[in-house]
């Protein structure tokens, strides 16, 4: 049986942690407008209006967006809708208050390129909504597991796994690159816009917990993971395209989380290491080697369309890493192929070390011996009680 690891191009077979689409149905027509915001919890929301083609207004909501300079993407996740794109849009209107949450995004005026011939390696870069490609600033990336791991395998295997997923990447790195990641000490953490990178496993709900007023965001239950990054998405910015911030999540509401096999969860088998391995491609910048169709059709490395997923693509591109779909107990993913070490490498190469490992600076924030921006601001809701605070200590 063939899943998807990180796509959305057909509606889930949720498991029942998961966001249930109790009454899914199409929309099609034109956007309206949309907007993203920033959340109370530091979440970035866009939600926008479809007219339909009889006329009618459906309002609907998706998670990422940009807002002050600073994009947020899930992967895998519909395409952002923009305002005056067609769009053929399915919709689950039960599934949060409010809006109603996007399932499926479509492109009605798609049309792929398909006469090119494939020939490059396959590699694939992530952009943001300007095309800037995404990169760490830093000479490394650090990382911070969740104490709680996963309650699918026998004491912290799930760990275990994670550390030869993150070998694999420092091995291959070390042939070509100074990229170098950096694991802290496992600790209580959650996903969110804290500049801080984070690994969690979703035992009980395949969802983004509920914060504040915030409500809970649940995914799409066909992904075994998925990774949430933050970023520069400011063309007028020298750091257009820096990573700010990437967490990943590991679904084991909807799949048996697995190492080496042993699982003391039922169904589809995912196992630790070859899902993880794929994530952090992700977490370094990388996207899938084929297209699902959704949103602009991206280019490879070497400048050629992305090919659409489809049953006869070459084995170049369905045996890397870093390819959409993964088997039910699919281990091959854990050894990274010629195109995923020739992706992370062309991103952080060895001749363009910046010669410093540090953490990443909150954006807009300048320490006294950084060359950095001031773009882009700080989340306009964090900018104010920042603001406030500082009125009243003054007044006080």
């Amino acid at each position: 049986m063939r899943v998807a690891l990180l796509t959305v191009t057909v509606l889930a077979v949720l498991g029942a942690g998961s966001a249930r689409a109790s009454s899914p149905r199409e929309v099609t027509g034109v956007v309206d407008s949309a907007g993203a915001r920033w959340t109370d919890s530091g979440r970035i929301v866009t939600e926008s209006v479809i007219r339909d083609d009889a006329g009618q207004l459906t309002r609907v909501r998706q998670l990422g967006g940009t807002v002050d300079g600073v994009g947020m993407r899930l992967i895998p996740s519909p395409a952002l809708l923009h305002t005056g794109d067609a769009v053929r849009v399915r919709i689950d209107p039960a599934a949060t208050p409010g809006p109603a949450k996007v399932l499926e995004v479509e492109l009605r005026a798609a049309s792929p390129d398909t006469a090119r011939p494939i020939t490059a390696l396959p590699y694939v870069r992530t952009t943001n909504t300007t095309g800037a490609q995404l990169y760490w600033s830093s000479g490394c990336v650090y990382l911070t597991y969740d104490i709680d791991g996963t309650r699918d395998v026998p004491g912290d295997t799930e760990f275990q796994a994670m550390d030869r997923a993150l070998d694999s990447w420092r091995t291959a790195l070390g042939t070509c690159s100074y990229m170098q990641i950096v694991s802290d000490a496992p600790a209580d953490v959650e996903v969110g816009y804290d500049h801080k990178n984070v690994v969690v496993f979703r035992d009980d709900r395949w969802c983004r917990p509920a914060v504040g007023k915030d409500p809970e965001e649940c995914y799409d239950g066909s992904a075994a993971g998925l990774t949430t990054i933050y970023f520069v998405d400011d063309a007028s910015s020298k750091r257009n395209g820096e990573i700010l911030d990437a967490d990943v999540e590991l679904n084991a509401v909807d799949f048996a989380m697995a190492v080496d096999g042993v699982t003391t969860a039922t169904g589809c088998v995912s196992e630790v290491q070859n899902t993880f391995t794929h994530e952090m491609g992700h977490l370094l910048g990388l996207d899938h080697t084929c297209w699902t169709g959704t949103g602009t059709q991206p280019v490879d490395g070497a400048g050629n369309p992305v090919p659409q997923c489809a049953s006869n693509l070459p084995s170049s591109i369905t045996e890397a890493t870093m390819y959409n779909f993964q088997e039910c107990g699919e281990s091959k993913k854990e050894s990274l192929e010629d195109d995923d070490i020739a992706g992370a490498c062309n991103i952080y190469p060895a001749a363009n070390d910046p010669g410093e490992c540090k953490r990443v600076d909150a954006p807009g924030g300048c320490c006294s011996t950084c060359d950095c921006d001031p773009n882009p601001a700080v989340p306009a809701a964090i900018a104010l009680a920042v603001l406030i605070l500082i009125i009243r200590r003054r007044q006080g």
